[in-house]
């Protein structure tokens, strides 16, 4: 029950739970949805979090706003959701780029890849987004184009592309028989992982 109007004769207090809450403050599990070991997550079902106002980047929950500079120009993460798959990764982690733009190719999938550092795509401004998504230097996480938070990792695996092929088919719910017949790539998968947020255009 949302914690506004008249409700005090309907819920007890701490049954309540505010309006962040309901629209961003909890998290989800489904087949769409992968643990840091690439395993489904359980049976479908929500949770509220502890601290919704602590978005971490936990598979299941949305990906947390925090700002960022794209030719000197202040965006948040928000603002690179637009309708298709996004990966963000660490400084040290130029191995997923070729890797996300292989995957995505082959999966026929739109995929906006960005790698977030002083000499990356992307500047985190207030130098924290790696503390606040709780991965590493070489990690990387997979935002899917509702804004939920589908997968992330804090190591480099020996075959990058192979681990985000897995990836992407678990969250798409491919049979082995889907697999054989994938669908053509999208002409926008092979873009440069430079390509910036489509709301903000060069001048």
């Amino acid at each position: 029950m949302i914690n506004q109007g008249n409700d005090e004769n309907l819920l007890s207090p701490e049954k309540r739970v505010s309006i962040f809450s309901l629209i961003a403050g909890y998290r989800y599990r489904s087949q769409a949805v992968l643990d840091e070991d690439t395993s489904p997550s359980s049976a479908a079902q929500a949770e509220l979090l502890d601290k919704p106002e602590q978005l971490t980047g936990i598979p299941g929950t949305r990906l947390p706003h925090f700002w960022l500079e794209w030719l000197r120009e202040r965006i948040s993460t928000l603002d690179l959701l637009d309708g298709h798959f996004v990966l963000l990764v660490g400084p040290a982690g130029e191995p997923w780029q070729p890797a996300g733009r292989g995957a995505a190719a082959s999966a026929g999938v739109d995929l906006a890849i960005y790698r977030i550092g002083v000499d990356g795509d992307l500047v985190d401004l207030e130098g924290s987004w790696q503390a606040k998504l709780e991965i590493s230097a070489e990690g990387a996480v997979l935002v899917r184009p509702d804004g939920f938070v589908a997968w992330r990792t804090d190591a480099l695996p020996t075959s990058p592309r192979g681990r985000l092929e897995e990836i992407l088919s678990s969250i798409l719910c491919w049979s082995a028989a889907d697999q054989t017949n994938l669908p053509k790539p999208l002409p926008s998968a092979g873009e440069p992982e430079s390509s910036v947020p489509q709301r903000y255009p060069e001048s």
